[in-house]
């Protein structure tokens, strides 16, 4: 394994939703993540990143519910799973699951685009596997039930993080908003046997929090983790 006992460096992209035309900024994304890791490995460092598809492989499934329904093309309710995997020690391969599902609160949906990662690529899968992203559910909706039967860990709270805490989200978000975040709806799933050493999201105060703030109604949730054994 060419990562043993060296200092890896890998960046990987935002996902790009299927419910938006294609633009400028995912060509922009793609050339500067590639330039970023080629950069690296000409310093030196062992650098990975999935715009370039290897070592690591990156594709996309659909999360249609099992009913005759026509959506068109860029419609809101078109979800998918972004689906790379991951050389790592003992040869064993890291599955990384990056999905947004359905905001469409009450109607099953959610649940049902969850069991499909669940069936279709977490219980199948022979090795560790990381679910992130924003599920649009809250820690005591019906979503994170479903992950934690699946056999999936919050890495928030295997951190050690507040039950209570963790807010990611604004609902009624203002750009520069100074108000406090007021909900949790992106997370970190990992299975059993992979290690959390922390789990954070910015804070008012911390660097780069007034930036988060105006870009997004949501900040970035970071976690570090380790799957030597997992």
């Amino acid at each position: 394994d060419p990562t043993m006992g060296r200092d890896v460096f890998f960046i990987t992209t935002p996902i790009y939703y299927a419910n938006d035309v294609p633009h400028i900024g995912h060509a922009y994304t793609e050339v500067a993540s590639d330039f970023i890791a080629r950069y690296r490995r000409l310093r030196g460092r062992y650098s990975m990143s999935a715009a370039q598809g290897t070592p690591s492989s990156r594709r996309s499934h659909s999360l249609a519910p099992p009913a005759r329904i026509i959506w068109r093309p860029w419609s809101w309710r078109r979800r998918i799973v972004v689906d790379a995997t991951l050389p790592v020690d003992g040869g064993r391969v890291l599955r990384l699951l990056d999905l947004h599902l359905t905001p469409d609160t009450g109607s099953g949906r959610r649940e049902i685009e969850v069991g499909l990662v669940l069936d279709g690529l977490v219980s199948t899968h022979d090795g560790p596997v990381i679910v992130a992203g924003d599920l649009n559910d809250r820690p005591t909706g019906p979503v994170p039930d479903l992950l934690e039967a699946g056999g999936l860990r919050d890495a928030w709270l295997a951190s050690g993080g507040d039950p209570d805490g963790g807010f990611t989200n604004w609902h009624g978000w203002e750009p520069g908003t100074t108000e406090l975040p007021a909900q949790r709806l992106d997370y970190v799933w990992v299975s059993t046997g992979i290690g959390v050493g922390s789990a954070s999201v910015p804070a008012p105060g911390d660097d780069g929090f007034a930036t988060f703030a105006s870009l997004s109604d949501h900040l970035p949730f970071s976690v570090t983790i380790d799957v030597a054994h997992g």
